[in-house]
This record gives structure tokens, sequence and C-alpha cells, in this order.
């Protein structure tokens, strides 16, 4: 088992692999918790397939308000807790968020536990700052990022087999780095506490977020990272609703912007709203409802 990190974009791991196991019944955490698990693609069946089948979303149906969880697959990079031998093969880390009564911790993630193995499994106090920064070190700064994403409203065996066997496709780079990842986190609790044209993004049938993403320095694979997540994305569509997070993807054109959106209601008010707010569309470097409403006619 490495105990150091190799790759120095990961120099700031070890601290957040510092702390220790968590117990029901210990006082002295914060009221945010974090628990990083690696699963790792098994011999036969894969443990995230595993997982699925066995009904991760029946599993998190049932979880309480105040746990949640993101899948992060990605191909495994030299981390403390990683065996050399897996370091390069797609693995799946889950990020738990658990924020509740530390008494209830145990059986607030007890569905989570039963549906496979982790590999590595460290648990320690976290802010909701850090918590949300964890994964940052897989998309550092500076360098080339090209993303497309969406919601889903469940996921299944099916779906984990086409990610891993995406990642498996992954461009492969020289020095090996972390640039591919397909990131499932679940939706849920407050964002669906008011109804869908309260808000301006829309939530209809999103349980889970997805994004496939990019990362690489050499602008010479420009085109095969860019055709890695044109691809993996058209696969994954097949679980996507036709709403979606407008954040979390590049632009697909005025046709779809409306859908993101949800309802045509809520189109028209904003459509409304910019033509009342921004008329001259100075804000127009993004996806844009003033050219998407002029574009459409609508």
């Amino acid at each position: 088992m490495p105990d150091t990190v190799k790759d120095p974009r990961f120099a700031d791991f070890p601290a957040t692999f510092k702390g220790r196991v968590l117990r029901a019944g210990e006082s002295d955490f914060a009221h945010t918790r974090q628990i990083w698990n690696m699963l790792r693609r098994d011999e036969t069946p894969a443990l995230i397939v595993q997982a699925a089948d066995r009904n991760l979303d029946a599993v998190m149906a049932e979880a309480p308000r105040e746990l949640a969880i993101a899948l992060i697959l990605l191909n495994a990079p030299p981390l403390p807790g990683i065996p050399d031998a897996v370091v390069g093969t797609p693995i799946v880390a889950m990020l738990v968020i658990y924020t509740g009564d530390l008494a209830e911790y145990e059986a607030a993630t007890a569905g989570l536990w039963s549906l496979a193995r982790p590999l590595v499994t460290q648990v320690a106090e976290s802010t909701w700052t850090h918590a949300n920064s964890i994964a940052d070190p897989f998309e550092p700064a500076g360098r080339p990022q090209y993303l497309r994403g969406g919601y889903m409203s469940r996921i299944d065996a099916d779906l984990a087999n086409v990610a891993l066997e995406q990642l498996a496709s992954c461009p492969r780079t020289t020095p090996p780095s972390v640039n591919c990842l397909i990131t499932l986190p679940i939706l849920g609790g407050a964002i669906f506490d008011h109804p869908e044209d309260a808000t301006a993004f829309s939530r209809t049938g999103a349980e889970w977020l997805y994004e496939v993403s990019a990362h690489w320095d050499d602008p010479a694979d420009d085109t095969a990272h860019l055709d890695w997540v044109h691809e993996t994305d058209e696969l994954l569509r097949r679980w996507a609703t036709p709403n979606a997070y407008i954040n979390l993807t590049t632009h697909r054109g005025a046709e779809w912007l409306p859908r993101a959106y949800g309802t045509d209601e809520k189109w028209r008010r904003l459509v409304a709203l910019k033509e009342a707010w921004d008329p001259n569309n100075r804000f127009a470097y993004n996806k844009n409802i003033l050219a998407a409403a002029q574009e459409l006619g609508s």
C-alpha cells in the first residue's frame, strides 16, 4: 500500500486522508463529516455494477435527508491506500457526506455498505467548503477542460457498465494523469422543497446529476479528449432527462436550451426577464437566452 503521493498534483491529499474511523457516540466531530471510499472494478462483477444491480437508487430513497453521495468514476490515481496494481484502472471514488446526528450515522449509512466492499475507507471531520472542493485536484486549474452533463432519473447496472467501459477507453497521456471523469452526485433534499416553476433551474425527474469531463495539457490531445467526451455523453444520454442543470454542461444549441430549463412557461418568463433587464444582451457569453429566443422566434 503506498503511503505517499507520487503525483505532485495530489500533494494536498494526505491531509484529506488523516482522521479515524467514525464510531457512533463519539462527540468530538463537527456537524459535517465526510467518508472517502475507493471502490475498485473487481474481476466480476465490477463493484459499481454490483451496487447498481442491488439498487443503489432504492437505498438512497430510504436514506435520511442528511445523507448525500457523489460517485466519481475515474482511472485510479496514485493516492494513499491505492495498491500500485490498481493505479490506472477504473475505480469509483464515493464521497459520502453525512450532516445528521452522529448517533444515527451507522444506521444512516448501513444501506450503502451493504452494496459493495470498499477498497479504501477514510473518515474525517470536514467543513462544507472542504467537502465541496475535495475533488479539485482531479480538475486542476490551468488545464484545458471540456464537459457535458445533465440529469438522470436512475442508475442501473447497464449504465455502470457503459461508464466503466468508457473509462477504459479514455485517451492515455504522457505522463499518466487523471484526465477523464464521470461524476454522479445524487440530488434531493432542499432542491425539491419548492415547485418546479419556483426556480429558474429545472429539477423534474432529477434524481442524479451526471457530468462527463476531460482534462489534458498537450494541444495535440485536444481532438482525442473532445471525442471521448462526446462519445461518452451520447452513450449516457440513454438515461438522461430532457432538462439539465445549466452550469454543468456545454451549450447544445437554441433548441436544447428551453428544454434544459424545463417548462414552456418558465422559458417564456426567462425570455421576458432577459428582454426587460438586459435588452442589449451585454451578458452574452453564456448559454444565451436572448440569442436562443431570437433564433427560435420565441
